[in-house]
C-alpha cells in the first residue's frame, strides 16, 4: 500500500472467527493489533477495532489481554501515532502489508519492517518488532536528501540511542532494554 491523499479508515476485528461473540473465537494478539494500527497510521489510515462482547455486555479474557496490551504499548509510543500526519513514504522493509476488504495481515511485520509519521519538525520511525540487530532506514541517508539527523531518542526510554548518518542510510543500533514490547518508536530530530 501507498500513502493516500485522503484520510480512510479500516475495519478489523479483534475475533480472528467471527465479528461477534462466539464460544470457539480466538483473538488477535496486542502485537498483531500494535504493528497494523502502525502500518495504517502511516499510510494516511485510521483503525476502527471491532469487539463482541458476550450476551451479558462483558467482553471475554482474550479480549481484554489484546486491549490492555495495546493501552500499555501507546502509553509509552502514543506520540508516534496520536496527532502525526504521514511523511513523505510510509516505511521500509521486508514484509508486505496485507491489501483488499478485510484482509488480515498474515505474514507477520518483524523489526527490519519500519514505519514513519510526522509531527511538526519531528519524525517518529518506529520498527515494528524489538530490533536484534542495527535497524537500517535508507530514506535517512545523508544522500536521499530527506535532511541531517541531529537527534534521536527512543520514546519511554531515557538513556541515549546509538546512531550513525551514512551516505546511503540511517543506521540505529539495538537497545539492551526496550520500554515497551512488541514495537519501538524513535523520534527524531533535523539540523536546522
Amino acid at each position: 500500500g501507498a500513502i493516500s491523499p485522503q484520510a480512510w479508515q479500516t475495519d478489523d476485528a479483534i475475533g480472528n472467527q467471527s465479528w461477534g461473540y462466539t464460544t470457539t473465537n480466538t483473538f488477535k494478539d496486542a502485537r498483531y493489533v500494535v504493528t497494523n494500527l502502525i502500518d495504517i497510521v502511516s499510510k494516511n489510515g485510521n483503525l476502527l477495532l471491532n469487539i463482541g462482547p458476550k450476551p451479558d455486555g462483558t467482553i471475554t479474557e482474550g479480549e481484554t489481554e489484546t486491549l490492555l496490551g495495546t493501552g500499555k504499548w501507546l502509553e509509552v509510543n502514543g506520540d508516534a501515532i496520536y496527532g502525526t500526519r504521514p511523511w513523505k513514504i510510509y516505511g521500509e522493509g521486508p514484509t508486505k502489508s496485507a491489501s483488499g476488504s478485510f484482509a488480515d495481515q498474515k505474514e507477520p511485520f518483524t523489526w527490519r519492517d519500519v514505519r514513519f509519521t510526522a509531527k511538526g519538525d519531528l519524525l517518529y520511525i518506529t520498527a515494528l518488532g524489538l530490533p536484534e540487530g542495527p535497524v537500517s532506514i535508507k530514506a535517512l541517508g545523508a544522500k536521499a536528501g530527506n535532511g541531517k539527523v541531529a537527534g534521536i531518542k527512543m520514546l519511554g526510554a531515557a538513556a541515549d540511542v546509538s546512531w550513525t548518518q551514512k551516505d546511503n542510510e540511517l543506521v540505529i543500533q539495538p537497545s539492551k532494554k526496550y520500554p515497551s514490547a512488541y514495537a519501538v518508536s524513535y523520534v527524531v530530530s533535523f539540523v536546522r
